[in-house]
């Protein structure tokens, strides 16, 4: 066993700080081009039918439709560049001067060429091939906001750890006092201004804040739970609750006044960077950058996990850009609304709740297993 751990060690080689510049260089190149692509899908979206429109091979003569195709397309490129990527870093353990790490590092101009590439074909194939294509991105967009909860929740408690290890307990006071009076806050927000005609989201509101509040005060209690990880989940929870009713334009008092096409801008350029952010975070579960000083073994970082999150944020693009292709949808200049992207973040809402009380609660129930 010794042995084992040894050549393990042996194989994955800690990058040098050339190579760790290298690779964040690339990475944040990555993750660019993908929020460059995010608001290039959200302009054909929504004024690509007068131009792109006209040269691509399509039956729809809806501009809705057109811009649904559009977006289809070019994720679909951007899926498959990313997957590319995905499949040839495939077991690569070596940071520092193997093939697949000079190949992520290097040549990004052809890497870029290439995606053009695949985008051109695109254009050509038919209506039939991306209506599959957007039936199918519902349930990977599904999966990959489940990954992206469970990576979140994972993150939240690993700060509380580190910090708690690094004794900053004021700091973390501090932090949770402002997170607290922040998602009560936020909820208070929701009632003001997602209450207006529709009384099923006074019930929504309350549930989800009643149990952020009979999760914050449970985590007091527990032995092992943390106010401050509470805090953190309630503060993400109140996000996607005001979120999810912000995607009903009949209920929601902010789409109101002069100002509104200009927020609704601000708004869809905010979620389309967040989408990139949050994709690159992910990735960023499997770090090679830090090396274990005591080990002396670099903290594992997969090339071919990095990209496989983008293809996966990809797909989900379409779903954000497209209001998860709903076809009669009119708001125009603007991401993730009608009742499905409604019910998308709300039940997202719900599943991190429930994440997050099972690893309070499971030690409890089972004492006999570790967690």
């Amino acid at each position: 066993m010794e042995y084992e751990d040894f050549a393990h060690r042996d194989k994955q080689q800690a990058p040098s700080s050339n190579a760790e510049y290298d690779l964040k260089k690339a990475n944040i190149f990555y993750a660019g081009k993908f929020i460059l692509f995010a608001v290039i899908c959200f302009i054909l979206y929504n004024s690509g039918q007068t131009w792109v429109g006209k040269i691509i091979k399509t039956f729809y003569k809806d501009p809705v439709e057109i811009g649904i195709s559009l977006v289809a397309r070019t994720t679909f490129a951007l899926m498959a560049w990313f997957l590319i990527h995905s499949l040839m870093m495939i077991g690569n353990p070596n940071l520092v001067d193997s093939c697949q790490f000079m190949t992520h590092i290097s040549w990004l101009s052809l890497h870029t060429i290439g995606f053009f590439g695949l985008w051109a074909i695109t254009w050509y194939l038919p209506d039939g091939f991306f209506d599959n294509y957007l039936k199918i991105a519902r349930f990977i967009s599904g999966f990959y906001l489940l990954i992206q909860i469970i990576f979140l929740i994972d993150l939240f408690h690993q700060k509380n750890e580190e910090w708690v290890k690094d004794d900053n307990i004021g700091i973390m006071s501090a932090i949770t006092i402002v997170l607290t009076i922040g998602f009560v806050v936020v909820f208070g927000l929701c009632y003001h201004y997602f209450t207006k005609n529709c009384s099923s989201n006074v019930w929504i509101i309350s549930a989800n804040l009643i149990i952020c509040i009979s999760i914050y005060f449970s985590a007091m209690l527990i032995d092992h739970g943390s106010i401050f990880t509470a805090s953190l989940v309630c503060c993400y929870v109140s996000y996607l609750t005001s979120a999810g009713l912000m995607c009903e334009p009949s209920c929601n008092s902010l789409s109101n006044g002069n100002n509104s096409f200009g927020f609704t801008i601000l708004a869809s350029l905010f979620t389309l960077i967040w989408a990139g952010y949050s994709a690159f975070s992910a990735s960023y579960r499997f770090d090679a950058c830090n090396c274990d000083e005591e080990e002396g073994q670099a903290d594992e970082f997969s090339l071919s996990f990095f990209h496989f999150v983008f293809a996966l944020a990809s797909v989900y693009l379409s779903m954000v850009v497209t209001h998860w292709g709903t076809k009669n949808h009119s708001s125009a200049w603007s991401t993730d609304k009608g009742t499905t992207s409604k019910w998308v973040n709300l039940s997202a809402s719900w599943v991190t709740l429930l994440i997050y009380s099972w690893t309070l609660f499971a030690p409890k129930i089972f004492p006999d297993r570790e967690f």
